[in-house]
């Protein structure tokens, strides 16, 4: 073990330094978004605070180098005269600052399946009610494969789908669960395809839609091919045209109520 006098220095410490006099360099951080700030806000917790990055210039003014957003919202929190306590590094010129700025923030981001799954660990709601609604459909939120396939790697869709309602993406999962045999179908085009029929067409029949997607040639992968055939020829985004070949398939065949179609401006129940 290295002693203690062999102990690497830093070139920063802690301080506390007027939360009030943080200045930010747009030329050295990334734009400030407000939509990001406040939601540190409504969740702040001075517990999980993490220490910011400050640069001081040689003539004692402060400007953020990691951490402004968090710095707005502990000035929200807080009030005015406030002392915060930061990393300061001191004498930086601004192209330091850039470099440092960097630097801090070359990690490797968390994908959306890890973070997931640390939302259920952690007892979040969403993330555990979500969970909740995967589990109880025979599902699991995790790495699949030709094995396992009922596993579920497309979180930002099911949060998609969660937003429109618990039920919306309850049903869902049962439909492709259905409709395709446990034969996988979790796949982003086709939750967000038949979620938002299901969100805009509240009428939809869900046995009349399990039982004419169990019937498409090759199966869930039948949905994908309409999909992309829809976006080639419309320009429209890969859900929208999912969503237009889930409404497609619902109306084939006859008999039954059909549904307007996905292209109609007179949307019913659109979401």
């Amino acid at each position: 073990m290295p002693k203690a006098t062999n102990r690497p220095a830093r070139n920063c410490h802690l301080a506390w330094v007027p939360a009030d006099d943080i200045r930010v360099n747009p030329a050295a951080q990334r734009d400030f978004r407000p939509a990001w700030a406040n939601d540190i806000l409504s969740n702040f917790d001075i517990e999980k605070f993490q220490v910011p990055h400050v640069a001081q210039r040689e003539d004692g003014t402060l400007y953020a180098l990691d951490g402004q957003h968090s710095i707005w919202a502990y000035r929200e929190y807080f009030g005015e005269g406030q002392q915060v306590q930061v990393w300061l590094h001191e004498r930086l010129t601004e192209q330091g600052e850039a470099d440092l700025f960097l630097a801090l923030n070359n990690k490797k981001a968390v994908d959306g399946l890890a973070k997931f799954k640390v939302g259920v660990t952690a007892g979040r709601e969403t993330e555990c009610d979500i969970d909740r609604i995967v589990r109880a459909n025979g599902c699991y939120v995790g790495g699949g494969g030709n094995n396992q396939p009922n596993a579920i790697q497309a979180v930002a869709a099911l949060y998609k789908l969660y937003s429109y309602s618990p039920e919306i993406l309850g049903k869902t999962l049962r439909i492709i669960r259905d409709s395709f045999n446990r034969d996988g179908g979790f796949e982003r085009p086709i939750l967000l395809g038949i979620g938002m029929v299901l969100a805009r067409y509240p009428q939809a029949d869900e046995e009349r839609l399990v039982s004419r997607l169990s019937a498409l040639r090759n199966g869930w992968n039948g949905v994908i091919q309409k999909a992309t055939a829809k976006r080639e020829a419309t320009g429209c985004r890969v859900d929208e045209g999912a969503a237009a070949a889930v409404v497609d398939v619902y109306n084939s065949g006859r008999g039954g109520r059909k549904l307007p179609s996905w292209w109609n401006s007179d949307k019913d129940g659109a979401a």
